[in-house]
């Protein structure tokens, strides 16, 4: 008998010997189950883009247009609520859009303070900086939907003109991924150190290294989009801060033969032994679809390029990732998952990546 397989003899009669009848041995698996993964969800967003990024607007038709998207993402995290989700990623330029140019979208920008300097909570402390409201119903969200809740946005940082990076303008604009605690808590941001073609935003002058731990899972690293194919952010991140799992807002329009959003997600994970939780913009006639939540053994994914709908995408995650050559080592059994079948329930969708699939088409905008 394997290590693994004995392990399991031992949990299970374990289980029998506590429970003194009080329990059947389906349910001693379920807890010991439970409390080996958590439950995950990613939202492909078809976000409602503004007709004409390059115009100037005020700041009150940018939230209007803002506050549609984030109509869309509450209602998907009370879907998510009901199943027991407790980490929830959106995509990259969910919210605001895309195309802006640096002065056309100042109007979307939050004011974005450091968390390491300010422990905020901004749905109890809504008053406590301007030009937040973004950020405000996001943490709210989370208070709603008792979960960590991953999202990007388009941040502005006042600079002074001593400061030799500081742009002509006065203010540092950042595209910006947040995460907010159950209880609301913004945790930590990341700024977007790769920019692909985004006049609009500048590139931080550090790069951040963003981790976030959980009660449930342990630590969490954070990029976004085209910061996948460069050695920093995203293979320091798991090298030097012992993360495990990886939450992912991108905006990937996918192009052949390499550059397709779940091939490229999948193969991080099985690479690095990590789980990547990759939520995706869906915008079919622009190429961009394509989310999933891989681990090294499966994936739960989803790609359309003829369905204009986007897609809720839940999954129960180990905490503890095995990378495919250790679990054949351990079991010297190839994995179910790796079998060829396609399953559709309630909502979500699952997808061996041995399946055939839609022919997927990238170049992110």
């Amino acid at each position: 008998m394997s290590g693994t397989r004995s392990k399991l003899a031992l949990f299970l009669c374990g289980c029998y010997v506590v429970a003194l009848g009080a329990h059947t041995g389906e349910e001693c698996v379920a807890r010991h189950h439970e409390a080996e993964s958590y439950v995950a969800a990613v939202y492909e967003h078809p976000s409602i883009l503004s007709p004409n990024p390059l115009a100037l607007t005020s700041r009150q038709q940018a939230l209007e247009l803002m506050n549609q998207n984030l109509d869309i993402y509450e209602q998907q995290v009370m879907t998510a609520a009901q199943k027991g989700v407790q980490i929830m990623v959106f995509p990259e330029d969910g919210i605001h859009g895309f195309n802006f140019t640096r002065t056309s979208i100042y109007p979307f920008l939050d004011f974005m303070p450091s968390p390491q300097v300010v422990r905020w909570n901004p749905c109890l402390e809504p008053h406590r900086f301007n030009d937040t409201e973004v950020l405000q119903r996001l943490s709210c969200m989370a208070i709603k939907g008792d979960m960590f809740l991953v999202a990007n946005l388009g941040t502005k940082q006042p600079c002074h003109i001593n400061d030799p990076g500081c742009p002509d303008d006065g203010r540092y604009q950042f595209n910006t991924d947040v995460v907010f605690s159950s209880n609301g808590t913004l945790v930590d941001r990341y700024r977007k150190h790769n920019l692909y073609f985004e006049a609009a935003f500048d590139v931080p002058l550090q790069v951040d290294h963003t981790t976030f731990d959980t009660p449930f899972a342990g630590r969490f690293g954070v990029f976004t989009c085209f910061d996948i194919l460069f050695f920093s952010p995203a293979v320091r991140l798991l090298r030097d801060y012992e993360v495990k799992h990886v939450v992912y807002p991108t905006a990937w329009m996918n192009q052949l033969p390499l550059l397709a959003a779940i091939e490229i997600q999948k193969a991080f994970a099985v690479a690095f032994g990590v789980n990547v939780l990759a939520a995706n913009v869906h915008h079919p006639v622009l190429g961009m679809t394509g989310s999933g939540i891989h681990t090294p053994l499966k994936s739960f994914w989803y790609h359309d390029m003829e369905n204009p709908n986007g897609r809720l995408i839940i999954a129960q995650v180990a905490k503890n990732p095995v990378g495919l050559i250790d679990a054949e080592n351990a079991t010297g059994e190839m994995d179910p998952s790796h079998r060829s079948h396609s399953v559709a329930q309630t909502g979500m969708q699952w997808h061996n990546l041995g399946s055939p699939k839609p022919r997927p088409h990238w170049l992110k905008r």
